[in-house]
């Protein structure tokens, strides 16, 4: 055993550190309380960041769900836009048949109502 092992042993006090030993564990104590408030400061960030991604993720939901109400919606109208035209290629149809059918029975193509005389030409 040494010295300073039967000291402690004994229970005598511990001789004093010399100063370079105390102004080492001084600065070890500082830059622990330096790296400790480091670390705190990142654990918040850390935790602000985490809520900021929380609001984004639910900012982009809401967003995709706007986006898929409005493809719904585009869908929806598009199938009204194809019906719509369907019916006038329908009454296009109809209408040339008229005429191919007036043509065939030799049916002249004149208007039924005649037009009203423009009141300048009078």
């Amino acid at each position: 055993m040494t010295d300073k092992q039967v000291s402690k042993t004994n229970g005598t006090p511990a001789p004093a550190l010399p100063d370079d030993r105390k102004a080492a564990v001084a600065y070890g104590l500082e830059q622990f309380q330096v790296m400790a408030h480091s670390r705190d400061n990142a654990i918040a960030e850390n935790h602000q960041l985490r809520a900021d991604i929380s609001g984004y993720k639910i900012a982009l939901e809401a967003m995709q769900t706007q986006l898929a109400n409005a493809d719904s919606r585009v869908a929806e109208l598009t199938i009204v836009r194809d019906q719509a035209v369907a019916k006038r290629a329908a009454v296009e149809a109809a209408l040339e048949s008229m005429l191919a059918i007036g043509r065939a029975f030799r049916i002249a193509n004149v208007p039924l109502v005649e037009p009203e005389p423009d009141p300048e030409e009078q």
